[in-house]
């Protein structure tokens, strides 16, 4: 758990755990994105900044804040080896902070668009990723609940920071509910219980893990990184204990309807079998109003020996890039052509079989 929240490694998380999170609705906690950015960028800096200093609304010091906070988003970036989720994130606090510098007003959702026209620059069909869609899904909620949260604070009653999780929790959780129905997979009913109760320990346990990554590097320091390790896995210990006892309750995931018409898959290799490079496909078609959908997935580098899936690309042996990207381009031929005879073909010979 201590390696997914910090570095993005999911490699060694055990399914069950994992399917725990998730009927938790904490899987979000799993994967390094947006919440991390902003509580290693924001409350960071905000925490330990000395109380005069938070007191000073200068320029000079909202400049220190930028430039501390685009350094905090960096670092993050490059321990989790730059994956998406983070870099948008990432992008965005570099924006705002560009914005501190160059004397013009924060502006998130500014800040937001230029991530993701960024993100999309070489490829423009990475709106299609799911990844992408929730991750933009979230932030834009997260932000509506922040705006939610801040007009509460008018309310004596209203003034804590549990309503203000709530209302950051609701909004999130709305604005990615309809990509979780398109996409069709789950939800959980106690999302919001579980954000109230145990999303406050995000915010140690990533910064104690990361203290532990970096104090790894000092043998000298040796003894505090034992603490602070120690400190971290109890922590991620209360995480998994609080995700595990919820995932047993009653309904604690809504799974939407992803009935398929087809399930296509397939072993392939190059031109000449043993030859070029090998792949695992799966077609999924599902039916909608007007026809089917189609959604396909390649896992490029993998086949199947006696019946297991293998790895079969070296270890420091990268894909060649041509490879994925003729792939994408016969794939939209292909079903470009498909879904312009196929209703024809169907409609002569329903039948005649």
């Amino acid at each position: 758990v201590l390696a997914a929240m910090v570095l993005g490694d999911r490699t060694h998380l055990p399914k069950d755990l994992r399917s725990a999170y998730q009927a938790a609705g904490l899987s979000h906690v799993l994967v390094v994105s947006g919440i991390h950015v902003s509580i290693l960028c924001g409350s960071v800096f905000a925490k330990y900044l000395p109380e005069k200093k938070k007191r000073e609304r200068g320029y000079a010091s909202r400049r220190r804040q930028a430039l501390f906070s685009a350094a905090m988003a960096l670092l993050l970036a490059g321990v989790t080896g730059l994956t998406p989720s983070v870099l948008r994130a990432a992008t965005a606090v570099w924006v705002s902070a560009l914005g501190v510098w160059v004397y013009g007003p924060p502006d998130a959702l500014t800040s937001l668009g230029v991530a993701g026209v960024w993100m999309t620059l070489g490829n423009s069909y990475a709106v299609c990723d799911i990844g992408f869609e929730l991750s933009f899904a979230a932030v834009l909620g997260t932000l509506a609940g922040a705006e939610l949260a801040r007009k509460g604070r008018r309310f004596p009653l209203l003034r804590n920071g549990v309503w203000e999780t709530l209302c950051v929790s609701a909004c999130a959780s709305a604005a990615t509910f309809p990509v979780l129905v398109l996409r069709g997979l789950s939800a959980s009913l106690y999302a919001l219980v579980s954000s109230v109760a145990v999303l406050w320990l995000v915010e140690p346990i990533l910064q104690l893990g990361l203290a532990t990554a970096l104090l790894g590097c000092w043998p000298a320091l040796a003894p505090l990184h034992r603490v602070c390790s120690l400190c971290a896995a109890t922590l991620a210990g209360c995480l998994n204990r609080w995700a595990l006892w919820v995932s047993g309750w009653p309904g604690a995931q809504i799974y939407f309807d992803t009935a398929c018409a087809a399930l296509i898959c397939a072993n392939g290799h190059g031109p000449v079998p043993g030859q070029g490079v090998a792949a695992i496909m799966t077609h999924f078609v599902r039916e909608i109003p007007g026809g089917i959908e189609l959604r396909s997935r390649f896992w490029i580098g993998y086949g199947l020996v006696d019946g297991r899936l293998v790895k079969l690309v070296p270890d420091g042996v990268s894909v060649p890039e041509e490879v994925p990207m003729g792939l994408f381009a016969h794939n939209l031929k292909e079903f470009g052509h498909l879904a312009a005879i196929l209703p024809q073909v169907y409609a002569e010979n329903k039948d005649n079989w």
